[in-house]
């Protein structure tokens, strides 16, 4: 089911444990892309140029998206990360890591 970007950008902000995740470059393009796309009243190269900002500071990390969201989460200093850093566990990381994979 797709969501719209209006429906996106609320999720995006219901991230309470994960804010810090859009304080930079490509969650900051993320956030302008989907604040572009949700105001009707842009010409539509404005979405263009959005959409190629947010691709070129994504592709800048190598990753794809939903593997840059999940090092984002997984190195970002939370309560979440705390736990699993004290998990005495050698693949602690590496297991949360594929059941982010199948969540995002």
């Amino acid at each position: 089911m797709y969501q719209t970007p209006t429906q996106i950008y609320q999720l995006t902000a219901a991230l309470l444990l994960y804010q810090s995740v859009f304080h930079n470059p490509v969650g900051q393009a993320f956030l302008k892309l989907l604040q572009t796309l949700n105001d009707a009243k842009q010409p539509s190269i404005n979405y263009l140029q959005a959409y190629g900002n947010f691709k070129k500071h994504l592709a800048a990390t190598k990753q794809s998206w939903q593997d840059y969201i999940i090092t984002q989460i997984l190195s970002n200093d939370n309560p979440f990360t705390q736990q699993v850093q004290h998990l005495n566990r050698p693949f602690a990381k590496l297991t949360i890591f594929y059941q982010l994979k199948l969540v995002v």
